[in-house]
């Protein structure tokens, strides 16, 4: 759950106790702050709309508020494949709404293709990002534990389009698939290398995994 300025999210957010279902997001100033929600790409949900809290006096009104993860009514569908035609495995691809809240992500499967699940229609923007690592037990599932070196070397594609657009033309409660949204990627021939150091220390962070604090 995250505070939102309309599509983007602001600051870090807060995940949800996984017994509970809640997130408790403070520090909150006087006046009108919006709410969204952020799932975990391949669910069989939609991102519900975002929900708005006044604070006054150091008092949110509503104090609670509840997100219900809704059903998809609209999906689309599409492959993502290399100048040659070859499929890409190793990509995901986020779509957020343009003319209202909403957001989706999902990760190809072993022939390059998605899908992804919406709440709404109107219009969306699409841009593909790389997948490190993947859901666990789904593709990319093998990549898990593996260093982020190992990980990137995979990485010989590039996009570098604007967001695509795709509008829906029925009403939010038809359903609807729009298909054959797909991406051609160009290919990555270029590296850059270098190295993560603290400012007051010179010293590789130890947080970085190792073999990743010098390159």
């Amino acid at each position: 759950v995250s505070e939102m300025r309309g599509t983007e999210p602001i600051g870090e957010g807060a995940e949800t106790d996984p017994s509970t279902g809640q997130a408790l997001i403070g520090g909150l100033s006087d006046g009108s702050h919006s709410f969204g929600v952020f799932l975990p790409p391949m669910l069989p949900f939609a991102v519900p709309d975002t929900q708005s809290v006044t604070v006054a006096s150091g008092t949110a009104t509503p104090s609670t508020v509840t997100f219900k993860l809704v059903s998809p009514k609209k999906k689309i569908t599409g492959a993502i494949k290399k100048s040659d035609g070859s499929a890409v495995t190793n990509a995901g691809v986020h779509a957020f709404r343009e003319d209202g809240s909403g957001n989706s992500d999902t990760f190809v499967d072993s022939i390059g293709s998605y899908e992804l699940k919406l709440a709404k229609g109107g219009s969306w923007l699409l841009v593909l990002f790389p997948m490190f690592g993947g859901p666990e037990g789904k593709e990319g599932g093998a990549q898990v534990g593996r260093s982020i070196k190992q990980l990137a070397a995979q990485l010989d594609w590039i996009f570098t389009e604007e967001p695509r657009r795709v509008e829906f033309t029925s009403g939010d409660s038809t359903a609807e698939t729009i298909s054959g949204v797909n991406f051609t990627v160009g290919k990555a021939n270029a590296s850059v290398k270098g190295k993560v150091l603290i400012e007051a220390t010179g010293q590789a962070p130890k947080t970085l995994p190792p073999g990743e604090r010098s390159g």
